[in-house]
């Protein structure tokens, strides 16, 4: 009996392990860094202490960095790092084809995270590429959000839309097309699309055949409610014969009760109409 008291207990059971695991990834992954680590970081970008990086951009200006954080922050800095050629202690490496503002941002970014909301207006795109280019999914993320929530208008959208298929953002690319389809007619009067006619052709006859393939859908439903129609009040609906001739006719010798049903299902061909989104925008002869 007094061997069996000295026995430790038995550890928990793996299950519970696990749980207590799953539990603490999931606080790490909603702890946030503290600001003050992001501007001590932020602090040595701007100060370029013992810098052995020198980026050359357009201009032919440059942005000192640490090899070191690069490395970390971007694989693909990293092995470009690796290949460059070193001149007293330092390294030089080119990003080009960008506004050097646009380069000085994104090495910052790789430093601290932190950017300014007025100076991503004006390079989200520049931004994008470079995210894309150099793997680093965190900016990345940033720039599609910004673009799907405050950037997107008429005038831009062709080019986002192609900056989208080019980075491999499909939700971005989606939410493009389904703003073409909503209004063709002032997004093809762009200075973007007229670029895009010219330079990708193919694209345009795709973003063509997609409003075609959305109005076919938007008319198969009203058809499929004219038919519905049809069948509860009796009336002879063709697709040559207007709607509002049938209308007048019937509504001479009907009941009230007839009224008051036909009212209703009026009420549910327009509902339906609303419900179709963006195909709703081009205008359906119903009545």
């Amino acid at each position: 009996m007094s061997d069996t008291c000295n026995i430790p207990k038995p550890p928990p059971y793996p299950n519970k392990l696990s749980k207590e695991a799953n539990n603490c990834k999931r606080i790490l992954g909603t702890c946030s860094v503290p600001q003050e680590i992001k501007d001590t970081w932020d602090r040595l970008f701007k100060e370029v202490y013992g810098a052995d990086v020198y980026i050359i951009t357009d201009r032919k200006s440059y942005v000192p960095a640490h090899c070191n954080v690069l490395s970390i922050s971007s694989p693909v800095l990293g092995n470009i790092l690796q290949q460059s050629k070193v001149k007293d202690g330092i390294r030089y490496i080119k990003i080009l084809g960008v506004p050097c503002e646009a380069v000085y941002m994104f090495i910052r970014f790789l430093y601290s995270s932190c950017y300014e909301e007025d100076e991503m207006k004006k390079f989200v795109l520049h931004l994008m590429v470079l995210s894309h280019a150099y793997s680093v999914p965190s900016l990345k993320r940033i720039c599609i959000d910004f673009l799907e929530q405050d950037y997107l208008t008429r005038e831009n959208v062709i080019d986002v839309l192609q900056l989208a298929r080019s980075c491999n953002a499909p939700r971005l690319s989606f939410i493009c097309v389904r703003m073409v389809v909503k209004d063709l007619k002032t997004i093809s009067s762009t200075e973007g699309w007229k670029v895009m006619k010219r330079a990708n052709p193919a694209l345009e006859q795709e973003l063509v055949e997609s409003v075609v393939e959305a109005d076919s859908e938007a008319v198969q439903m009203i058809l499929a409610i004219m038919n519905l129609l049809k069948q509860l009040v009796g009336l002879t609906v063709t697709v040559h014969v207007p709607l509002c001739r049938h209308f007048k006719e019937k509504m001479q010798h009907q009941t009230k009760k007839d009224e008051a049903k036909w009212k209703l299902l009026v009420s549910k061909v327009i509902a339906a109409k609303n419900a179709l989104g963006p195909f709703s925008a081009r205008p359906v002869d119903l009545l």
